[in-house]
């Protein structure tokens, strides 16, 4: 019998009791950042240095569970193989006093690619391109010593705020869920086998039958990213049943991009049409390939800019369409028994 569980967004009582604490004697606790379905995650000072680092620390029942441990500890040791600028470093592990295991990363100020769709809806193309460049840059690091992420979606993309003299940052995020391509280095993957495990709006196709993942589900996944941040809309809207959702996927055409879109070179629609094919042989053969795809579609003049409605007042400014969104870890689920059929 098959059966899916949803990993809700579950979000533990804030624990004051860790704040101001010291951590192993090198990292000083001193407010609370964030939490997710994992963790919650805080500002600290790493004492010897003086400098600040962000502390992830694993929620009590996770804590408990051998699976999430080794997650955690697949992220660090996964992150910390990737050594690129444009993906987070994770450097240290370890627990607290009350035995609640813990991970240490660089301190990165700004916010997520979600909360940024969810506040400016669909970007204009300089800013997609500049974004999806270097994220392409952070997965094709990963992709060149094996691994694939698994988990490409707006939550795991941090823009990190610019500085004086430094351009706005991209950070990939959150390698929990990581593969190695090679069978030789699992990262645990007997702890997925026979799951299927991700999120449900960005995962590709062939993962939800249950078929073996590589380059070309993270493409996917990317492709999903770029038809949002184009748009400002999911190629399918989130649907509750996530049996529904996941199938309809496997069993129908991604939609295509609009036949205009402001500023957008129009030969993106087909880049993000073969990043989003349902049959992996039809998407990019690699991220240099989609890499370079993009540059030539960037490289085209953009079309003109459309002449007002007739119709339209003048200063009139149309309302944005509202968009749906689902918090970090809420769309992801762990699928056991047979995969579906495409039917």
């Amino acid at each position: 019998m098959l059966q899916a569980v949803l990993m809700a967004d579950r979000h533990e009582p804030h624990d004051e009791a860790l704040e101001a604490t010291v951590l192993e004697n090198r990292y000083r606790i001193e407010r609370r950042i964030g939490t997710g379905g994992m963790g919650t995650v805080y500002l600290a000072q790493q004492l010897a240095l003086r400098i600040p680092v962000a502390i992830k620390v694993l929620h009590r029942e996770k804590s408990e569970d051998f699976t999430s441990n080794y997650r955690l500890l697949r992220e660090a040791r996964v992150a910390a193989r990737v050594a690129h600028p444009n993906v987070t470093r994770v450097l240290d592990l370890g627990r607290t006093p009350d035995g609640l295991v813990f991970s240490v990363m660089e301190y990165l100020e700004g916010e997520d690619l979600s909360q940024r769709l969810e506040r400016e809806g669909m970007l204009p193309w300089p800013a997609v391109r500049r974004i999806l460049r270097q994220v392409v840059r952070g997965l094709r690091a990963a992709h060149a010593i094996g691994v694939i992420h698994r988990d490409v979606k707006p939550s795991n993309v941090f823009l990190v705020a610019p500085g004086e003299a430094r351009p706005e940052q991209v950070k990939l995020l959150d390698f929990g869920l990581a593969k190695a391509v090679d069978p030789q280095h699992t990262f645990g993957e007997h702890l997925t086998r026979d799951k299927i495990i991700g999120t449900v709006d960005y995962i590709a196709p062939e993962r939800v039958l249950g078929e073996q993942a590589d380059a070309r589900s993270d493409i996917y996944s990317l492709g999903v990213m770029m038809f949002e941040m184009l748009t400002g809309q999911r190629p399918w809207l989130s649907d509750s049943n996530h049996v529904r959702a996941m199938m309809q996927r496997v069993r129908e055409e991604p939609p295509p991009l609009p036949d205009f879109l402001p500023g957008v070179p129009m030969e993106m629609a087909a880049v993000v049409r073969r990043a989003m094919a349902r049959e992996p042989d039809d998407r990019f053969a690699s991220l240099r390939e989609l890499d370079a795809a993009m540059r030539d579609a960037a490289c085209k003049h953009p079309p003109p800019a459309p002449a007002p409605a007739a119709s339209a007042e003048p200063g009139a400014v149309a309302e944005p369409k509202p968009r749906e969104r689902s918090g970090p870890y809420r769309d992801t689920l762990i699928w056991t028994g047979e995969p579906p059929g495409r039917g």
